[in-house]
Protein backbone atom coordinates (compact mmCIF):
# COMPACT_ATOMS: atom_id res chain seq x y z
CA UNK A 1 0.00 0.00 0.00
CA UNK A 2 2.23 2.38 0.96
CA UNK A 3 4.75 1.27 -2.54
CA UNK A 4 1.68 2.28 -4.03
CA UNK A 5 1.24 5.74 -2.74
CA UNK A 6 4.92 6.19 -3.48
CA UNK A 7 4.70 5.40 -7.08
CA UNK A 8 1.47 7.65 -7.18
CA UNK A 9 3.36 10.63 -6.30
CA UNK A 10 6.34 10.39 -8.20
CA UNK A 11 3.90 9.97 -11.79
CA UNK A 12 1.75 12.98 -10.12
CA UNK A 13 5.24 15.04 -9.72
CA UNK A 14 6.95 14.16 -12.85
CA UNK A 15 3.92 14.55 -15.02
CA UNK A 16 3.81 18.35 -13.02
CA UNK A 17 7.39 18.71 -13.80
CA UNK A 18 7.28 18.35 -17.52
CA UNK A 19 3.95 20.11 -17.85
CA UNK A 20 5.00 23.26 -16.34
CA UNK A 21 8.68 23.22 -17.94
CA UNK A 22 9.47 26.24 -19.95
CA UNK A 23 9.59 24.47 -23.72
CA UNK A 24 11.62 27.02 -26.09
CA UNK A 25 14.88 25.96 -27.89
CA UNK A 26 17.40 27.49 -30.38
CA UNK A 27 20.06 26.28 -32.18
CA UNK A 28 23.01 24.39 -31.61
CA UNK A 29 25.01 25.95 -34.73
CA UNK A 30 25.55 29.41 -35.00
CA UNK A 31 26.24 30.85 -38.31
CA UNK A 32 29.96 32.95 -37.70
CA UNK A 33 30.23 33.75 -41.40
CA UNK A 34 28.56 33.36 -44.87
CA UNK A 35 29.21 34.47 -48.40
CA UNK A 36 26.88 36.14 -49.13
CA UNK A 37 26.69 37.91 -46.03
CA UNK A 38 23.33 39.35 -44.64
CA UNK A 39 22.05 41.78 -46.91
CA UNK A 40 24.88 42.15 -48.65
CA UNK A 41 24.44 43.83 -52.36
CA UNK A 42 26.43 41.84 -54.81
CA UNK A 43 28.09 43.49 -57.73
CA UNK A 44 27.32 40.47 -59.73
CA UNK A 45 25.96 36.80 -59.73
CA UNK A 46 27.59 34.49 -57.28
CA UNK A 47 29.43 31.63 -58.69
CA UNK A 48 29.34 29.64 -55.36
CA UNK A 49 28.07 30.30 -51.88
CA UNK A 50 29.17 29.07 -48.36
CA UNK A 51 28.06 29.41 -45.19
CA UNK A 52 30.67 28.50 -41.84
CA UNK A 53 29.46 27.14 -38.35
CA UNK A 54 30.93 27.85 -34.95
CA UNK A 55 30.76 23.65 -34.83
CA UNK A 56 31.55 20.89 -37.24
CA UNK A 57 28.77 19.32 -39.68
CA UNK A 58 27.37 15.96 -39.96
CA UNK A 59 27.02 14.37 -43.17
CA UNK A 60 23.37 14.02 -44.53
CA UNK A 61 20.17 15.98 -44.34
CA UNK A 62 22.21 19.06 -45.56
CA UNK A 63 20.92 21.98 -47.90
CA UNK A 64 21.88 24.70 -49.33
CA UNK A 65 18.83 26.70 -51.42
CA UNK A 66 18.64 30.50 -53.06
CA UNK A 67 14.67 31.68 -53.82
CA UNK A 68 14.10 34.46 -55.17
CA UNK A 69 11.61 37.57 -54.70
CA UNK A 70 9.03 35.57 -56.74
CA UNK A 71 9.75 32.23 -54.80
CA UNK A 72 11.17 30.83 -57.56
CA UNK A 73 14.15 28.29 -56.72
CA UNK A 74 17.99 28.66 -58.31
CA UNK A 75 19.58 25.69 -59.56
CA UNK A 76 22.39 24.89 -56.83
CA UNK A 77 24.59 22.02 -57.25
CA UNK A 78 24.23 19.70 -54.58
CA UNK A 79 25.25 21.54 -50.90
CA UNK A 80 28.43 19.65 -49.79
CA UNK A 81 30.55 19.72 -46.16
CA UNK A 82 34.00 21.90 -47.19
CA UNK A 83 36.75 18.91 -47.14
CA UNK A 84 39.27 20.40 -44.71
CA UNK A 85 37.23 22.46 -42.46
CA UNK A 86 33.66 20.78 -41.49
CA UNK A 87 32.19 23.68 -40.17
CA UNK A 88 31.68 25.17 -43.90
CA UNK A 89 28.70 24.14 -45.95
CA UNK A 90 28.83 24.90 -49.52
CA UNK A 91 27.34 24.79 -53.27
CA UNK A 92 28.22 26.10 -56.64
CA UNK A 93 25.25 28.53 -58.34
CA UNK A 94 24.86 26.72 -61.72
CA UNK A 95 22.74 29.34 -63.17
CA UNK A 96 23.43 33.73 -63.23
CA UNK A 97 21.12 35.68 -60.77
CA UNK A 98 19.37 38.59 -61.95
CA UNK A 99 19.07 41.95 -60.51
CA UNK A 100 17.24 41.25 -57.36
CA UNK A 101 16.61 40.04 -54.12
CA UNK A 102 17.43 36.63 -52.91
CA UNK A 103 17.53 34.21 -49.72
CA UNK A 104 19.74 31.83 -49.24
CA UNK A 105 18.23 28.85 -47.37
CA UNK A 106 20.17 26.51 -45.12
CA UNK A 107 19.41 22.89 -42.98
CA UNK A 108 22.44 21.64 -41.07
CA UNK A 109 22.62 18.61 -38.58
CA UNK A 110 25.40 19.99 -36.28
CA UNK A 111 27.93 17.92 -34.47
CA UNK A 112 25.46 17.63 -31.21
CA UNK A 113 22.86 15.86 -33.64
CA UNK A 114 20.43 18.59 -33.74
CA UNK A 115 19.00 19.66 -36.81
CA UNK A 116 18.88 23.43 -37.57
CA UNK A 117 17.29 25.63 -40.62
CA UNK A 118 17.75 29.29 -41.43
CA UNK A 119 18.39 31.68 -43.90
CA UNK A 120 20.50 34.70 -44.77
CA UNK A 121 19.11 37.65 -47.35
CA UNK A 122 20.97 39.45 -50.47
CA UNK A 123 20.58 41.35 -53.38
CA UNK A 124 22.18 41.35 -56.43
CA UNK A 125 22.89 44.39 -59.11
CA UNK A 126 21.30 47.74 -59.23
CA UNK A 127 17.76 46.11 -58.40
CA UNK A 128 15.84 48.57 -56.33
CA UNK A 129 13.73 45.99 -54.28
CA UNK A 130 13.62 45.84 -50.29
CA UNK A 131 14.33 43.15 -49.31
CA UNK A 132 11.12 41.58 -47.37
CA UNK A 133 10.15 40.04 -44.11
CA UNK A 134 10.17 37.03 -44.60
CA UNK A 135 13.75 37.22 -46.16
CA UNK A 136 15.20 38.83 -42.59
CA UNK A 137 18.22 36.72 -41.78
CA UNK A 138 17.39 33.69 -38.92
CA UNK A 139 20.65 32.14 -37.69
CA UNK A 140 18.79 29.09 -36.87
CA UNK A 141 15.26 28.05 -36.55
CA UNK A 142 13.28 28.37 -32.99
CA UNK A 143 10.89 25.77 -32.38
CA UNK A 144 9.16 24.87 -29.44
CA UNK A 145 10.49 21.26 -27.33
CA UNK A 146 8.45 18.57 -28.59
CA UNK A 147 7.39 16.18 -25.88
CA UNK A 148 8.73 12.80 -27.72
CA UNK A 149 12.19 14.37 -26.92
CA UNK A 150 11.43 14.74 -23.57
CA UNK A 151 9.89 11.47 -22.84
CA UNK A 152 12.23 9.66 -24.97
CA UNK A 153 15.20 11.21 -22.52
CA UNK A 154 13.24 10.00 -19.61
CA UNK A 155 12.73 6.61 -20.66
CA UNK A 156 16.56 6.09 -21.28
CA UNK A 157 17.46 7.89 -17.93
CA UNK A 158 15.08 6.06 -16.18
CA UNK A 159 15.70 2.53 -17.15
CA UNK A 160 19.51 3.51 -16.79
CA UNK A 161 19.16 4.29 -13.08
CA UNK A 162 16.24 1.29 -12.61
CA UNK A 163 18.78 -1.52 -14.05
CA UNK A 164 22.18 0.21 -12.10
CA UNK A 165 21.11 0.65 -9.10
CA UNK A 166 19.32 -2.85 -8.92
CA UNK A 167 22.09 -4.72 -9.97
CA UNK A 168 24.48 -2.86 -7.64
CA UNK A 169 22.33 -3.07 -4.63
CA UNK A 170 21.75 -6.81 -5.52
CA UNK A 171 26.13 -7.25 -6.11
CA UNK A 172 27.25 -4.80 -3.05
CA UNK A 173 24.98 -3.25 -0.64
CA UNK A 174 22.30 -6.28 -0.02
CA UNK A 175 23.96 -9.07 2.02
CA UNK A 176 21.03 -11.25 3.68
CA UNK A 177 21.89 -14.66 5.59
CA UNK A 178 19.19 -16.09 3.47
CA UNK A 179 17.93 -15.77 0.14
CA UNK A 180 14.62 -14.05 0.08
CA UNK A 181 12.26 -15.05 -2.66
CA UNK A 182 10.18 -11.95 -2.48
CA UNK A 183 13.27 -10.46 -3.19
CA UNK A 184 14.40 -11.67 -5.83
CA UNK A 185 11.27 -11.67 -7.39
CA UNK A 186 10.84 -7.93 -7.51
CA UNK A 187 14.67 -7.77 -8.68
CA UNK A 188 13.34 -9.74 -11.52
CA UNK A 189 10.59 -7.47 -12.17
CA UNK A 190 12.08 -3.86 -11.60
CA UNK A 191 15.06 -5.41 -14.13
CA UNK A 192 12.32 -6.28 -16.73
CA UNK A 193 10.95 -3.58 -16.37
CA UNK A 194 13.92 -1.27 -16.90
CA UNK A 195 14.85 -3.31 -20.11
CA UNK A 196 11.03 -2.40 -21.22
CA UNK A 197 12.01 1.29 -20.86
CA UNK A 198 15.06 1.34 -22.40
CA UNK A 199 14.09 -0.64 -25.51
CA UNK A 200 11.00 2.16 -25.79
CA UNK A 201 13.88 4.59 -25.59
CA UNK A 202 15.84 2.89 -27.85
CA UNK A 203 13.50 2.01 -30.67
CA UNK A 204 11.66 5.37 -30.33
CA UNK A 205 15.10 7.52 -30.71
CA UNK A 206 15.38 6.61 -34.69
CA UNK A 207 11.92 7.71 -35.93
CA UNK A 208 12.55 10.54 -33.43
CA UNK A 209 16.18 11.54 -34.77
CA UNK A 210 14.85 11.15 -38.76
CA UNK A 211 12.14 13.70 -37.66
CA UNK A 212 14.27 16.16 -36.57
CA UNK A 213 16.98 15.84 -39.39
CA UNK A 214 15.16 15.76 -42.47
CA UNK A 215 12.27 18.44 -41.01
CA UNK A 216 9.41 16.15 -41.73
CA UNK A 217 5.86 15.08 -40.37
CA UNK A 218 5.00 12.25 -38.11
CA UNK A 219 3.61 10.55 -41.13
CA UNK A 220 7.22 10.47 -42.81
CA UNK A 221 8.97 10.11 -40.33
CA UNK A 222 8.90 6.07 -40.78
CA UNK A 223 10.37 6.68 -44.26
CA UNK A 224 12.75 3.55 -45.11
CA UNK A 225 15.06 5.74 -47.17
CA UNK A 226 15.14 9.06 -44.43
CA UNK A 227 16.32 6.07 -42.20
CA UNK A 228 18.85 4.64 -44.34
CA UNK A 229 19.69 8.24 -44.26
CA UNK A 230 20.13 8.46 -40.89
CA UNK A 231 22.06 5.18 -39.91
CA UNK A 232 24.23 5.62 -42.43
CA UNK A 233 25.38 9.40 -42.55
CA UNK A 234 24.96 10.56 -39.09
CA UNK A 235 26.72 9.70 -35.79
CA UNK A 236 23.40 9.02 -34.36
CA UNK A 237 22.81 6.36 -36.61
CA UNK A 238 26.12 4.57 -35.71
CA UNK A 239 25.42 4.64 -32.25
CA UNK A 240 21.72 3.03 -32.45
CA UNK A 241 22.78 0.58 -34.52
CA UNK A 242 25.78 -0.27 -31.38
CA UNK A 243 22.58 0.34 -28.83
CA UNK A 244 20.65 -1.59 -30.69
CA UNK A 245 23.20 -4.95 -30.51
CA UNK A 246 23.82 -4.02 -26.28
CA UNK A 247 20.00 -3.96 -26.09
CA UNK A 248 19.43 -7.77 -27.49
CA UNK A 249 22.86 -9.15 -25.17
CA UNK A 250 21.38 -6.99 -22.02
CA UNK A 251 17.78 -9.10 -23.00
CA UNK A 252 19.85 -12.03 -22.70
CA UNK A 253 22.65 -11.79 -19.64
CA UNK A 254 18.93 -10.49 -17.87
CA UNK A 255 17.26 -13.87 -18.40
CA UNK A 256 20.43 -15.79 -17.57
CA UNK A 257 20.88 -14.02 -14.42
CA UNK A 258 17.04 -14.52 -13.59
CA UNK A 259 16.74 -17.86 -14.39
CA UNK A 260 17.48 -19.02 -11.23
CA UNK A 261 14.85 -18.11 -8.74
CA UNK A 262 16.41 -19.06 -5.81
CA UNK A 263 20.08 -17.31 -5.88
CA UNK A 264 21.74 -14.38 -7.18
CA UNK A 265 25.03 -14.89 -8.75
CA UNK A 266 26.93 -11.41 -8.61
CA UNK A 267 29.21 -13.02 -11.64
CA UNK A 268 26.16 -13.54 -13.81
CA UNK A 269 25.24 -9.66 -12.63
CA UNK A 270 28.11 -7.93 -13.81
CA UNK A 271 28.00 -9.69 -17.59
CA UNK A 272 24.81 -6.99 -18.03
CA UNK A 273 26.10 -4.58 -15.79
CA UNK A 274 28.62 -3.97 -17.63
CA UNK A 275 26.13 -3.78 -20.68
CA UNK A 276 24.31 -0.89 -19.15
CA UNK A 277 27.39 0.81 -18.46
CA UNK A 278 28.55 0.49 -22.36
CA UNK A 279 24.55 1.92 -23.53
CA UNK A 280 25.48 4.94 -21.14
CA UNK A 281 28.55 5.57 -22.93
CA UNK A 282 27.04 5.50 -26.36
CA UNK A 283 25.00 7.66 -25.05
CA UNK A 284 27.63 10.28 -24.10
CA UNK A 285 29.26 10.26 -27.87
CA UNK A 286 26.00 11.95 -28.76
CA UNK A 287 25.69 14.35 -25.89
CA UNK A 288 26.24 18.47 -25.93
CA UNK A 289 30.05 17.82 -24.89
CA UNK A 290 30.69 15.79 -27.52
CA UNK A 291 30.44 18.66 -29.86
CA UNK A 292 33.16 20.86 -27.55
CA UNK A 293 36.24 21.76 -28.36
CA UNK A 294 37.34 19.04 -25.88
CA UNK A 295 35.93 16.22 -26.99
CA UNK A 296 37.58 13.41 -25.27
CA UNK A 297 37.50 14.74 -22.16
CA UNK A 298 33.75 15.61 -22.85
CA UNK A 299 32.54 12.18 -23.80
CA UNK A 300 34.65 11.20 -20.95
CA UNK A 301 32.79 13.47 -18.03
CA UNK A 302 29.44 12.60 -19.70
CA UNK A 303 29.64 9.71 -19.25
CA UNK A 304 30.39 9.81 -15.34
CA UNK A 305 27.99 12.32 -14.94
CA UNK A 306 25.36 10.13 -16.23
CA UNK A 307 26.87 6.59 -14.95
CA UNK A 308 27.28 8.93 -10.73
CA UNK A 309 23.20 9.87 -11.00
CA UNK A 310 22.43 6.26 -12.45
CA UNK A 311 23.98 5.55 -9.18
CA UNK A 312 22.56 7.80 -6.79
CA UNK A 313 18.97 8.18 -8.01
CA UNK A 314 18.79 4.33 -8.52
CA UNK A 315 20.47 3.26 -5.60
CA UNK A 316 17.65 4.70 -3.34
CA UNK A 317 14.88 3.89 -6.12
CA UNK A 318 16.42 -0.12 -5.19
CA UNK A 319 16.36 0.84 -1.41
CA UNK A 320 13.02 1.50 -1.78
CA UNK A 321 11.17 -0.76 -3.70
CA UNK A 322 13.76 -3.56 -3.13
CA UNK A 323 13.36 -3.31 0.98
CA UNK A 324 10.11 -0.96 1.92
CA UNK A 325 9.21 -2.84 4.36
CA UNK A 326 12.31 -2.15 6.50
CA UNK A 327 10.63 1.46 6.28
CA UNK A 328 7.66 0.64 7.43
CA UNK A 329 7.39 -3.07 9.74
CA UNK A 330 8.38 -3.13 13.30
CA UNK A 331 10.41 -6.90 12.95
CA UNK A 332 13.74 -6.71 13.30
CA UNK A 333 14.98 -8.38 10.68
CA UNK A 334 13.09 -5.85 7.82
CA UNK A 335 14.97 -3.40 9.57
CA UNK A 336 18.14 -4.37 10.09
CA UNK A 337 18.60 -4.98 6.52
CA UNK A 338 16.86 -1.79 4.86
CA UNK A 339 19.31 0.17 7.33
CA UNK A 340 22.80 -1.67 6.55
CA UNK A 341 21.91 -1.49 2.45
CA UNK A 342 21.36 2.15 3.74
CA UNK A 343 24.36 2.30 5.35
CA UNK A 344 26.27 0.70 2.59
CA UNK A 345 24.85 2.77 -0.33
CA UNK A 346 25.89 6.10 1.67
CA UNK A 347 29.50 5.14 0.42
CA UNK A 348 28.53 4.95 -2.81
CA UNK A 349 25.98 7.85 -2.85
CA UNK A 350 28.61 10.35 -1.45
CA UNK A 351 31.36 8.90 -4.41
CA UNK A 352 28.65 9.55 -6.58
CA UNK A 353 27.45 13.06 -5.57
CA UNK A 354 31.18 14.35 -5.79
CA UNK A 355 31.34 12.74 -8.97
CA UNK A 356 28.70 14.33 -10.29
CA UNK A 357 29.35 17.62 -8.61
CA UNK A 358 33.16 17.45 -10.52
CA UNK A 359 31.90 16.19 -14.06
CA UNK A 360 29.12 18.70 -13.91
CA UNK A 361 31.57 22.03 -13.70
CA UNK A 362 33.66 20.81 -16.02
CA UNK A 363 30.24 20.23 -18.72
CA UNK A 364 29.23 23.43 -17.84
CA UNK A 365 32.47 25.21 -18.17
CA UNK A 366 32.37 23.83 -22.08
CA UNK A 367 29.41 26.35 -22.29
CA UNK A 368 28.72 28.45 -19.65
CA UNK A 369 31.81 30.94 -20.69
CA UNK A 370 30.74 34.05 -18.33
CA UNK A 371 28.35 35.22 -15.72
CA UNK A 372 26.05 36.45 -18.46
CA UNK A 373 25.44 33.10 -20.22
CA UNK A 374 24.28 31.72 -16.80
CA UNK A 375 22.04 34.16 -15.78
CA UNK A 376 20.41 35.39 -19.21
CA UNK A 377 20.45 32.22 -21.55
CA UNK A 378 17.72 29.52 -21.07
CA UNK A 379 20.11 26.82 -21.03
CA UNK A 380 22.52 28.94 -17.96
CA UNK A 381 18.56 29.21 -16.42
CA UNK A 382 18.02 25.38 -16.77
CA UNK A 383 21.61 24.73 -15.24
CA UNK A 384 20.81 26.13 -12.08
CA UNK A 385 17.68 24.54 -11.42
CA UNK A 386 19.51 21.72 -11.87
CA UNK A 387 22.17 22.47 -10.09
CA UNK A 388 19.35 23.01 -7.12
CA UNK A 389 18.26 19.88 -7.25
CA UNK A 390 21.66 18.17 -6.85
CA UNK A 391 22.02 20.07 -3.73
CA UNK A 392 18.92 19.49 -2.18
CA UNK A 393 19.31 15.87 -2.70
CA UNK A 394 22.90 16.23 -1.08
CA UNK A 395 21.61 17.68 1.58
CA UNK A 396 19.27 14.66 2.37
CA UNK A 397 22.02 12.41 1.63
CA UNK A 398 24.09 14.29 4.22
CA UNK A 399 20.78 13.94 7.11
CA UNK A 400 20.48 10.13 6.17
CA UNK A 401 24.34 9.46 6.69
CA UNK A 402 23.95 11.16 9.95
CA UNK A 403 20.82 9.92 11.09
CA UNK A 404 22.36 6.23 10.15
CA UNK A 405 25.53 6.79 11.69
CA UNK A 406 24.47 8.32 14.72
CA UNK A 407 20.67 7.40 14.92
CA UNK A 408 20.20 4.14 13.78
CA UNK A 409 16.89 3.32 15.36
CA UNK A 410 15.42 7.00 14.59
CA UNK A 411 12.38 6.57 11.13
CA UNK A 412 13.68 8.42 7.81
CA UNK A 413 11.01 7.58 5.62
CA UNK A 414 10.09 10.47 4.99
CA UNK A 415 13.90 11.98 4.04
CA UNK A 416 14.19 8.68 1.63
CA UNK A 417 10.63 9.55 -0.03
CA UNK A 418 11.99 13.17 -0.43
CA UNK A 419 15.28 12.39 -2.18
CA UNK A 420 13.89 9.72 -4.46
CA UNK A 421 11.01 12.18 -5.39
CA UNK A 422 13.86 14.81 -6.22
CA UNK A 423 16.12 12.65 -8.12
CA UNK A 424 13.85 11.47 -10.41
CA UNK A 425 12.53 15.10 -11.06
CA UNK A 426 15.85 15.75 -11.83
CA UNK A 427 15.90 13.06 -14.64
CA UNK A 428 12.80 14.09 -16.23
CA UNK A 429 14.24 18.15 -16.06
CA UNK A 430 17.48 16.82 -17.83
CA UNK A 431 15.07 15.44 -20.34
CA UNK A 432 14.23 18.76 -20.68
CA UNK A 433 18.12 19.83 -20.38
CA UNK A 434 19.66 18.11 -23.36
CA UNK A 435 17.53 19.48 -25.72
CA UNK A 436 17.97 23.33 -24.90
CA UNK A 437 20.70 24.98 -26.83
CA UNK A 438 24.12 25.57 -25.64
CA UNK A 439 24.69 29.50 -24.93
CA UNK A 440 25.93 31.44 -28.60
CA UNK A 441 29.25 32.70 -27.10
CA UNK A 442 30.23 36.02 -27.77
CA UNK A 443 31.92 37.08 -30.80
CA UNK A 444 35.45 36.22 -30.88
CA UNK A 445 38.17 38.87 -30.11
CA UNK A 446 41.78 39.27 -31.50
CA UNK A 447 44.58 38.42 -29.70
CA UNK A 448 46.57 41.67 -29.01
CA UNK A 449 49.47 40.64 -26.28
CA UNK A 450 53.26 42.17 -25.75
CA UNK A 451 56.59 40.70 -24.51
CA UNK A 452 60.30 42.18 -23.92
CA UNK A 453 62.99 41.18 -26.14
CA UNK A 454 66.04 43.26 -24.09
CA UNK A 455 65.75 44.24 -21.27
CA UNK A 456 63.09 46.59 -21.38
CA UNK A 457 64.42 48.15 -24.02
CA UNK A 458 63.00 46.58 -27.16
CA UNK A 459 59.07 44.97 -27.17
CA UNK A 460 57.40 42.48 -29.88
CA UNK A 461 53.99 42.98 -30.11
CA UNK A 462 51.51 39.80 -31.41
CA UNK A 463 48.06 40.66 -32.79
CA UNK A 464 46.04 37.73 -34.50
CA UNK A 465 42.85 38.58 -36.35
CA UNK A 466 39.72 37.25 -36.04
CA UNK A 467 41.63 34.56 -33.47
CA UNK A 468 39.05 31.88 -34.67
CA UNK A 469 39.53 28.54 -36.37
CA UNK A 470 40.47 29.22 -40.51
CA UNK A 471 42.15 31.72 -41.85
CA UNK A 472 43.94 34.95 -39.46
CA UNK A 473 46.17 37.22 -39.82
CA UNK A 474 49.31 37.59 -38.21
CA UNK A 475 51.14 40.57 -37.28
CA UNK A 476 54.25 41.37 -35.85
CA UNK A 477 55.55 44.57 -34.63
CA UNK A 478 59.21 45.22 -32.93
CA UNK A 479 60.25 48.18 -31.86
CA UNK A 480 61.56 49.89 -28.68
CA UNK A 481 60.84 51.75 -25.88
CA UNK A 482 60.27 55.35 -27.32
CA UNK A 483 58.16 53.60 -30.19
CA UNK A 484 60.11 53.47 -32.81
CA UNK A 485 60.49 50.44 -35.05
CA UNK A 486 63.46 48.25 -35.14
CA UNK A 487 65.28 48.55 -38.72
CA UNK A 488 67.91 45.72 -38.11
CA UNK A 489 65.71 42.82 -38.35
CA UNK A 490 66.26 40.32 -41.06
CA UNK A 491 63.86 37.69 -40.42
CA UNK A 492 60.49 36.65 -37.73
CA UNK A 493 59.00 33.36 -37.79
CA UNK A 494 56.14 31.96 -35.74
CA UNK A 495 56.08 28.73 -34.67
CA UNK A 496 52.55 27.18 -33.44
CA UNK A 497 51.91 24.07 -31.13
CA UNK A 498 48.15 23.11 -29.68
CA UNK A 499 48.98 21.56 -26.31
CA UNK A 500 46.38 19.40 -24.74
CA UNK A 501 46.77 15.33 -23.16
CA UNK A 502 45.56 14.35 -27.11
CA UNK A 503 47.42 16.59 -28.94
CA UNK A 504 50.39 15.06 -30.65
CA UNK A 505 52.36 17.96 -29.88
CA UNK A 506 52.95 18.80 -33.67
CA UNK A 507 54.42 22.20 -34.67
CA UNK A 508 53.76 24.58 -37.70
CA UNK A 509 56.22 27.28 -38.51
CA UNK A 510 56.22 30.05 -40.97
CA UNK A 511 57.83 33.25 -41.69
CA UNK A 512 56.45 36.36 -41.54
CA UNK A 513 57.42 38.93 -44.23
CA UNK A 514 57.86 42.79 -43.63
CA UNK A 515 55.02 45.01 -44.43
CA UNK A 516 56.76 48.04 -43.49
CA UNK A 517 60.18 49.05 -41.13
CA UNK A 518 59.57 47.18 -37.55
CA UNK A 519 55.81 45.78 -39.19
CA UNK A 520 55.60 41.75 -40.34
CA UNK A 521 52.19 40.23 -41.11
CA UNK A 522 51.14 37.15 -42.93
CA UNK A 523 47.78 35.23 -43.59
CA UNK A 524 47.08 31.63 -43.64
CA UNK A 525 44.95 28.69 -42.28
CA UNK A 526 47.52 27.06 -39.53
CA UNK A 527 45.26 27.78 -36.50
CA UNK A 528 42.57 25.15 -37.77
CA UNK A 529 41.08 23.94 -34.64
CA UNK A 530 39.65 25.12 -31.35
CA UNK A 531 41.34 24.79 -28.35
CA UNK A 532 44.72 25.77 -26.57
CA UNK A 533 47.40 26.88 -28.76
CA UNK A 534 51.15 28.14 -27.96
CA UNK A 535 52.90 30.48 -29.77
CA UNK A 536 56.83 31.10 -30.45
CA UNK A 537 57.44 34.80 -32.04
CA UNK A 538 61.72 33.77 -33.09
CA UNK A 539 63.58 37.39 -34.44
CA UNK A 540 66.25 37.24 -36.30
CA UNK A 541 68.63 40.06 -36.23
CA UNK A 542 70.97 41.23 -39.56
CA UNK A 543 74.13 40.95 -36.66
CA UNK A 544 72.93 37.10 -36.07
CA UNK A 545 71.19 38.15 -32.86
CA UNK A 546 68.08 35.87 -31.83
CA UNK A 547 65.27 36.82 -29.56
CA UNK A 548 62.05 34.56 -28.75
CA UNK A 549 58.56 35.71 -27.37
CA UNK A 550 56.06 33.28 -25.93
CA UNK A 551 52.39 33.54 -26.43
CA UNK A 552 49.25 31.29 -25.83
CA UNK A 553 45.50 32.09 -26.30
CA UNK A 554 42.29 29.68 -26.45
CA UNK A 555 40.18 29.31 -29.69
CA UNK A 556 37.30 28.97 -28.42
CA UNK A 557 34.43 29.47 -31.94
Amino acid sequence: MHASKTIKSLLVFILLLVMFTPLRAYAHAYIQESNPSENERLKQSPTEVKIKFNEDLQNGFNSLSIVDSNGKRVKLEKAEIKANDRSTIQAKVEQKLKDDVYSLEWRVVSADGHSVSGNIPFLVGKTSKEIPGSFQQSNGTSSALKVENITDRWFLYSSFSIIVGVLLFRMFWYRPEKPHMVINKRTKNLLWTGWMLLTIGILAFLPIQTKLNAGVSWSKAFDLDLWSKTLQYTKEGTVWIVQIVILLLLFVSIWWLMRDKEQFSRIKASFPLTLIVGMMLSKAFIGHPSSSPYKEFGVGTDFLHLLSASIWVGGILAIVFLLHEGMFKKDEESRDLYWQSLNRFSIWGWIAVGTLMLTGIFNATLFITDIQALIKTTYGRALLIKVGGFVLMGILGMIHFIRVKYFPNKGLKWAVRVELLIGLAIFAFTAVFTNLPTPQGAAPQSFNDTAILIDNKEYLNLNISPKRPGPNTFEVTVYDQRGRALKDIDQVTITLSQQGLFKDGRKSTFQVPAVSEGVYETNNLYLNQKGRWKIQVHVLTKSLDEYDAYFSTNLNR
